[in-house]
């Protein structure tokens, strides 16, 4: 669970609330001439993972609470009855040319929610207490060397409820202090890979640093293709808002960083789609010069992209660097949209 976060968890926490709200159903539904109950309480949980899943709420959190989860479930509850009940009145209307709604199912759905809410205020006590045992935790590295940073450090340990153990420090050139660092400082950004991998660190927290943000940057890409999970403490943290998609630790604002996409199972797709549409990385010298160029090697040759979009014979090299690091965006709908921009634009006759 350290490496792979709550997701799982959450996930067989929600199927197993679905499992015992069907069974419910198939009890109250006993000596009933038709199962049709049944099986809409079993569609309709299936909808309420999806769902879930669409909405965050398997997604891998420091902070468990189901108050705080409380208004997010309770809306997406609805939204999945919603749509069971529009899909009995298309299923209905296509078989018997009218609509039927078993409203029974609602029970079920009742139930379903229910456990769901239980069973996860269990799951995230559990989450919690192992945490704090130690039998569930994350090596992580602070970056930075700072009065931010230590805070994050200081939080971190005494709240091992967060479930990351804090290994040290990383920074080129920490302030100066009366007192040492209550972690050591285990090198500069150059040792960033050798520490990741000898420290077997899964976590990593992006404090103010002395560091260029160049620098920045590169390390935190880094830290992503070894696969660890990073987080960032957010510029004048004291002001800003946290909403739902942010982290929050003893009151500290955390903004995860999304994966990057070659780490998404949908990246897996695109590269099949690209071998399967092109199938029948001057290098050294703009690296020198121009900042990020080697990053952009990260994307995959293939018949378009979103730099040929924008003039890619006109363009300069910097320029291509930044419109193919635009990866980091990447989804299937931007493959889509890139698709059909290449489309009209070779229709035209253009290159933007």
């Amino acid at each position: 669970m350290a490496a792979l976060g709550v997701r799982p968890f959450l996930v067989t926490i929600d199927a197993v609330a679905v499992v015992l709200g069907v069974s419910v159903m198939e009890v109250t539904s006993r000596g009933l001439s038709t199962d049709a109950p049944l099986r809409k309480t079993l569609a309709f949980g299936a909808i309420l993972l999806a769902v879930f899943w669409a909405g965050g709420l398997h997604r891998s959190r420091l902070s468990l609470s189901v108050l705080d989860d409380l208004p997010s479930m309770l809306g997406r509850w609805l939204i999945a009855v919603t749509a069971a009940i529009l899909g009995q009145i298309v299923w209905s209307r296509a078989v018997w040319q009218d609509y039927l709604i078993n409203w029974r199912f609602l029970w079920g759905a009742l139930a379903i929610g229910l456990f769901v809410i239980v069973l996860r205020a269990a799951g995230y006590a559990a989450v919690r207490s192992l945490r704090t045992r130690g039998v569930v935790t994350c090596r992580t590295l602070v970056i930075g060397g700072g009065s931010v940073a230590i805070q994050v450090a200081e939080i971190l340990t005494a709240h091992p409820e967060y479930g990351l153990h804090p290994v040290g420090f990383l920074d080129a050139d920490p302030p100066r202090r009366d007192r040492p660092l209550p972690l050591p400082l285990l090198g500069g950004p150059e040792t960033l890979p050798l520490v990741l991998r000898s420290w077997q660190v899964h976590h990593v927290i992006v404090a103010f640093s002395s560091m260029k943000e160049s620098e920045m940057v590169d390390m935190i890409r880094t830290c992503d293709r070894i696969g660890c999970e990073v987080c960032v403490v957010p510029r004048l943290f004291e002001l800003h808002h946290v909403d739902g998609d942010m982290e929050t630790a003893w009151g500290l604002p955390l903004v995860r960083l999304r994966r990057s996409t070659y780490r998404s199972p949908t990246w897996r797709l695109k590269r099949l789609v690209d071998v399967l549409v092109s199938g029948t990385h001057v290098v050294d010298r703009f690296r020198d010069l121009r900042p990020s160029y080697g990053a952009r090697h990260r994307v995959p040759s293939g018949l378009t992209g979103w730099a040929q979009l924008h003039g890619r014979g006109d363009t300069s090299p910097a320029d291509r660097a930044r419109f193919d690091n635009h990866i980091e965006n990447w989804s299937l709908w931007l493959d889509m949209r890139i698709m059909l921009r290449t489309i009209g634009s070779a229709m035209r006759g253009a290159g933007r």
